[in-house]
């Protein structure tokens, strides 16, 4: 009885691309910072604009925390993690009807890129 089987080329690429398909799930999964409510997408001097895909998310007035998202030391299994670090807080000024809200900062910084999430009253 045979208890190997020869793997075709074609079978070891399609495992090869699931096994990536699983790392780049479970890397994902390990990013640990705020769920996003949207992103900053640009920035002029104490005013951004960021994307909050509907418009209903948020509204004038409102405050949103700006994270940036950095790349913290591997574990020792040599998997990247990820985590969120508070860099400011933006109030939003105007909404446009495009999913963009216009914000200025209140305090520390945000930028390009920058996660936003509601700020949420203690």
């Amino acid at each position: 009885m045979e208890m190997y089987k020869k793997i075709s080329p074609k079978s070891a690429v399609s495992l090869i691309f699931a096994i990536f398909v699983i790392f780049l799930i479970v890397s994902c999964a390990m990013v640990d910072y705020p769920l996003s409510k949207g992103r900053v997408v640009e920035g002029f001097n104490s005013v951004v604009y960021v994307d909050i895909q509907r418009e209903d998310a948020v509204s004038v007035g409102q405050e949103l925390n700006v994270y940036k998202v950095i790349r913290d030391v591997p574990e020792p299994s040599g998997i990247p993690t990820f985590k969120g670090v508070q860099t400011g807080k933006v109030k939003i000024t105007e909404i446009f009807n495009n999913g963009i809200a216009k914000a200025v900062v209140i305090s520390g910084q945000a930028e390009k890129g920058d996660i936003v999430e509601l700020a949420h009253p203690n």
